[in-house]
């Protein structure tokens, strides 16, 4: 049986953009996995191929919590938390994913299971998403955040 993956994406348009590399090596390294993006923006993936499923992910409270009972019930096995907030660690946490796999900054890492160290010194945005999909044996592939 297919794994489930969350990939929380960012909550800024421009780094959302930016994510698009990431997550093609996710979607090579696991061509079987249903791929579930997440996030205010996904929109953007609509017919790319990328995704199983779509799940917009507002910035009202109210409509996170909603979004949260959707991921929930997917079972998720595993979560890429792309933002480096609490607040994404957190949500990952309730999802039910077992492994949550983000970066350990913000006070976040005792909520993730898989917590990468900050790059020193600190990189591209669409070289450090690239890395947390490594995390999860993705290869880097691209660096173009081309869309179809």
């Amino acid at each position: 049986m297919p794994d489930t993956l969350i990939v929380r994406l960012p909550n800024w348009l421009g780094d959302t953009v930016m994510a698009v590399p990431a997550v093609r090596a996710l979607r090579r390294a696991r061509p079987h996995d249903r791929l579930v993006l997440a996030g205010p923006w996904t929109g953007l993936f609509q017919g790319q191929g990328l995704a199983d499923l779509l799940v917009s992910y507002p910035r009202t409270w109210a409509g996170r919590r909603r979004a949260a009972e959707t991921i929930w019930a997917l079972r998720p096995d595993s979560a890429v938390l792309l933002p480096n907030s609490l607040e994404a660690a957190v949500a990952a946490w309730y999802w039910g994913a077992r492994a949550r796999v983000g970066f350990a900054t913000g006070g976040r890492s005792w909520l993730l299971t898989l917590a990468v160290p900050v790059p020193q010194p600190r990189r591209h945005q669409i070289d450090e998403y690239r890395e947390l999909a490594r995390a999860l044996g993705a290869a880097a592939g691209e660096d173009t955040p081309q869309m179809a």
